[in-house]
């Protein structure tokens, strides 16, 4: 959602050529998001990884079970969630790049910006301004993912990780000195930024939701059930973790004191076996994909944000402020949002104090409403379409009259 908002801020205030790099089959014809956009581009480059030759992707760490061939190419090679690109789709990338008439260079996340450690890409560049967006610092949401999932991963894969972690904060370090602005999500990755590549021109790119006052909440039926809402990509690691969390720990306890029916609405792509289970328990419902995300917050009392790792901000927040839904969060899925507990949702971090939390604002009405018009006014004014315009805007043109 982020590289969208930007790419469409972009195409509607500079004349943008758009290079994507595909490595898991993406089809455009599909892209709603691209749709909307691609008509306001100057051009668009699509790279296929699966039609060029190998290169040193890095070795999953989940895939080495006592493999020592690869757990010695684990710990020499590069790491695996920012993996080297074949040769030829680097030097296909920089000829792109070369005959391209622009003045300032972007690369979104981690993923892209490998490519520019690549010689090949640093001499079509030239003397350009480049400049970084980097919604997660990956280092860190592997860090926390290595210590939340200790006691599964045991003594050798936790060590694995840990090189991993320290790879990639070298690699992020590199990057961002080579840049003339890094934006981020939040002042605290601005804030780890400035303590480990000092001298780095770090901006705040909040993400940002569309306030639309369609989306305000309309009154609910009085003596119907309560309905709890999760919306996230399924198949990240800190959202699959949450969701099983909560109904395995969690959701019991939230049930338990109420007088009315709870029923547990699961929203995103990308479900797991795992998390498809969880549909045979009572009161939960796993939906999957919808096409409208309004659909999923119709009729909605609450929603949830159990995160135990990960980083960034979470947009799923804003989305709830923005659709008049209030939110109970744990501190780390809050992280990075300029939120104040008891102002704009309730946060809660063990197991029984998130139960208690949700109880609370699925019964006491008044909290509830104040929280949704305080979480609705604060997207207003910090986290709407215009902040992005004008942050990034100031970026762009910053970098371009410092080359």
């Amino acid at each position: 959602m982020r590289t969208w908002r930007i790419l469409q801020t972009l195409s509607d205030s500079f004349a943008t050529h758009f290079l994507l790099i595909d490595k898991v089959g993406w089809s455009p014809d599909n892209s709603s998001a691209l749709k909307l956009v691609k008509s306001n581009l100057a051009s668009f480059h699509l790279f296929r990884l699966s039609t060029y030759e190998t290169a040193d992707h890095g070795v999953a760490p989940g895939h080495i079970k006592g493999d020592w061939a690869k757990i010695r190419e684990h710990v020499f090679g590069r790491p695996f969630r920012a993996a080297a690109f074949p040769p030829n789709l680097v030097a296909d990338v920089a000829r792109v790049i070369d005959e391209t008439d622009f003045d300032v260079v972007m690369f979104l996340r981690l993923y892209s910006g490998v490519l520019l450690l690549e010689p090949l890409v640093q001499r079509a560049i030239g003397n350009h301004p480049i400049v970084f967006d980097q919604d997660d610092i990956d280092s860190d949401y592997l860090n926390r993912e290595r210590v939340q999932l200790k006691a599964k991963i045991g003594h050798v894969m936790k060590f694995l990780r840990w090189i991993d972690v320290r790879k990639i904060r070298s690699l992020e370090q590199a990057i961002w000195r080579r840049t003339c602005c890094v934006f981020v999500c939040s002042e605290i990755d601005a804030a780890k930024i400035a303590k480990r590549a000092p001298g780095a021109n770090c901006k705040v790119l909040p993400n940002v939701v569309e306030v639309n006052h369609s989306h305000l909440p309309t009154p609910k039926a009085q003596g119907r059930n309560k309905v709890i809402l999760f919306v996230g990509t399924l198949s990240y690691g800190p959202n699959s973790d949450a969701i099983v969390y909560f109904c395995e720990k969690i959701f019991e306890q939230v049930q338990r004191p109420l007088k009315t029916a709870v029923t547990l609405r699961v929203v995103g792509v990308g479900a797991s076996e795992e998390v498809n289970r969880l549909a045979d328990r009572s009161g939960v419902d796993v939906l999957g994909f919808v096409d409208d995300i309004a659909d999923a917050y119709r009729d909605v009392d609450l929603a949830i944000v159990p995160i135990r790792y990960g980083a960034g901000t979470r947009i799923k927040i804003l989305e709830a402020f923005a659709f008049g839904v209030p939110v109970v969060s744990t501190s780390i899925g809050a992280e990075g949002l300029e939120i104040e507990d008891g102002v704009h949702l309730l946060l809660a971090d063990g197991a029984s104090e998130f139960a208690s939390a949700c109880a609370r604002l699925l019964s006491e009405k008044e909290l509830s409403t104040a929280l949704v018009n305080h979480g609705r006014k604060l997207v207003e004014e910090r986290y709407s379409e215009a902040t992005v315009q004008e942050v990034l805007a100031a970026g762009i043109q910053s970098a371009h009259s410092d080359r």
